[in-house]
């Protein structure tokens, strides 16, 4: 089973640097991600009950217990077996917060209009939207002269 970036084992959560995030730089990057979506209703605790529901619905209680790392019955050890992990893999689909009616073409049209606010907001903070706006406006005047002194006379 692949892991991410290739990787089958270590730690889920690494740096860009490949340094291991610890809790409180999760939570950070967590809250990041909330401010960014505008959504302060999503909670820990809400991605866990969504986690937990959606599993419910294709596998057994008992193996949802075991991924959330709650108490189960000790004769029920499907990780021994690789059951469990073959049980998650193949509900993988149901756990996926876009459906599978987006395409992909709008989520990567969505995260380029992050990108987009994002380099907005930089060149806001070193003042070069304005200089920016002013250096369009003068060319839309620019072209929309050309335009003028070449437009054919009736």
């Amino acid at each position: 089973m692949l892991y991410l970036d290739g990787r089958t084992s270590g730690p889920l959560f690494l740096s860009q640097t490949g340094i291991r995030l610890d809790t409180n730089a999760i939570g950070a990057l967590y809250n990041r991600f909330r401010k960014r979506m505008g959504e302060d209703k999503i909670t820990h605790h809400s991605l866990r009950k969504f986690h937990r529901t959606k599993l419910e619905s294709c596998i057994p209680s008992s193996y949802v217990k075991k991924l959330q790392g709650k108490a189960t019955d000790a004769y029920i050890q499907p990780e021994q077996t690789g059951e469990l992990t073959r049980a998650y893999i193949e509900s993988y689909d149901v756990l996926r917060v876009f459906t599978k009616d987006v395409e992909l073409e709008a989520v990567k049209q969505e995260l380029s209009l992050y990108k987009v606010e994002s380099d907005m907001q930089r060149l806001s903070q070193h003042g070069k939207v304005n200089e920016l706006e002013a250096k369009l406006e003068r060319m839309e005047r620019a072209l929309q002269a050309i335009y003028e002194r070449t437009k054919p006379k009736p």
